[in-house]
């Protein structure tokens, strides 16, 4: 059995990836055609910027390539490889339409691809600890870019970024938090270092208006769970780590002391990224419980096996009871209630397994709430059509897919009395 991390596939692109900038010239202003010497000299140039505003020193220079966009797609497909990504892209595809939350005909792997030569400007790679500068970026952007790109680099020297999101013991929504904090410290020191650039340099609002244009043709293409998994780590956890404040940074900067506390004691799950205060406020503090199904599996019948499992979270669940997905322009977005609802919220925990039989899929899901009520609440609310449902107290199981019927029943029954012991 392999463990199935629908999100952290994405996340060892998008540790790499920029901010989502078009990387087409024709999508934005003027481009410079950059080349080594230049790129060096704006790292250089960036690099003080990032360390005053982010409070920590780089320990080694960082190293920066130019390449084209051909280049950048062989290296991200290259890491993807390396750490095994693609294959559970493929298998996260089947859950993903078996829970009804993504067409049958859509290719997950060619949405993400078109994404990423649409997005995609410049990237850095904690494996090789090297900068990546598209040779068209617009020249507008590239400042901004850099000091997004260069807090990875420098949280990487003290934070080991591949350690934090590439770890064998993490589920997939304990790594969507991780995730969150790498990107959300990046995308808020990118976007204070963006202010005082405009203050600093004057910009015109031809330049502002620009940076603005985010090319989406393909991002809009994705169905809602994938375009969660890309835009909400940069979106949401900007705002976690303010504390859910997420115009903090004017009054007060760039929180140095916090960002440091969260990568030392980083959060477990995406409810904690839509509810900030589940993980900041200690009275409130709520970490995930563990869910189990057991052998439920088995009462499938014969012939079926167990390819996968995972947590869906917070973040996933709500798709399943109607929950939305702001448009990534929109300035309220940094709210993690307009990613939920509260059906979905008292999460408490979760975990999903894929069964297959013949290359036909069936999903065995049991949640866990914190209270009755929100059991019932997102009981009541589901809106993917399932083979079997129950309810028990706090804990909901449903299975999805097309088993047998006369297996449906038992297997519900095992997942209930799974949950229910101790």
């Amino acid at each position: 059995m392999t463990k199935m991390r629908l999100v952290s596939a994405f996340l060892l692109i998008l540790v790499m990836s920029s901010t989502p900038f078009p990387a087409a010239a024709e999508q934005a202003a003027a481009t410079r055609n950059i080349d080594q010497t230049l790129a060096r000299s704006v790292v250089d140039r960036i690099a003080t910027d990032v360390e005053r505003l982010r409070g920590l020193d780089f320990k080694e220079v960082v190293p920066v390539s130019v390449v084209d966009d051909d280049e950048a797609m062989a290296h991200h497909i290259k890491r993807m490889e390396d750490f095994g990504a693609i294959e559970e892209l493929r298998q996260g595809e089947i859950v993903l339409k078996a829970l009804g939350l993504a067409d049958p005909d859509d290719d997950v792997m060619a949405l993400l691809t078109a994404a990423l030569r649409e997005q995609v400007g410049g990237f850095y790679d904690p494996s090789a600890d090297r900068f990546y500068l598209l040779d068209d970026m617009p020249a507008v952007m590239v400042d901004m870019l850099t000091a997004h790109e260069l807090t990875h680099a420098l949280e990487d020297q003290y934070y080991s970024l591949d350690e934090l999101l590439v770890t064998g013991e993490a589920d997939d929504d304990h790594l969507f938090a991780r995730g969150s904090v790498t990107e959300g410290s990046a995308t808020l020191l990118m976007s204070i270092y963006s202010v005082q650039a405009a203050f600093d340099q004057q910009l015109s609002q031809d330049d502002l208006m620009a940076m603005a244009n985010v090319g989406q043709d393909a991002m809009n293409a994705m169905p809602e769970a994938l375009l969660r998994q890309l835009m909400a780590p940069y979106v949401l956890g900007m705002s976690f780590v303010q504390g859910g404040n997420p115009m903090a940074w004017m009054a007060s900067g760039f929180p140095v002391d916090d960002v440091n506390r969260i990568y030392e004691n980083p959060p477990l799950s995406s409810e904690q990224i839509l509810h900030p205060e589940k993980y900041w406020d200690e009275s409130k503090r709520d970490d995930p419980v563990s869910v189990s199904l057991g052998d439920a599996g088995s009462r499938l019948g014969k012939g079926w096996t167990r390819e996968f499992e995972g947590v869906l979270g917070e973040i996933n669940l709500a798709l399943l009871v109607g929950a939305t997905t702001p448009e990534p322009t929109n300035p309220q977005a940094v709210n993690g209630s307009l990613w939920t609802n509260r059906a979905a919220s008292g999460w408490g925990g979760d975990r999903y397994e894929l069964w297959t039989r013949g290359g036909k899929p069936v999903v065995l899901l049991s949640t866990v709430w914190d209270s009755d009520d929100d059991a019932s609440e997102f009981y009541e609310a589901l809106k993917t059509p399932t083979a079997g449902k129950r309810i028990q107290g706090r804990s909901v199981v449903l299975v999805y897919g097309d088993p047998k019927s006369k297996t449906v029943d038992p297997t519900l029954a095992e997942m209930l009395r799974e949950a229910s012991t101790p």
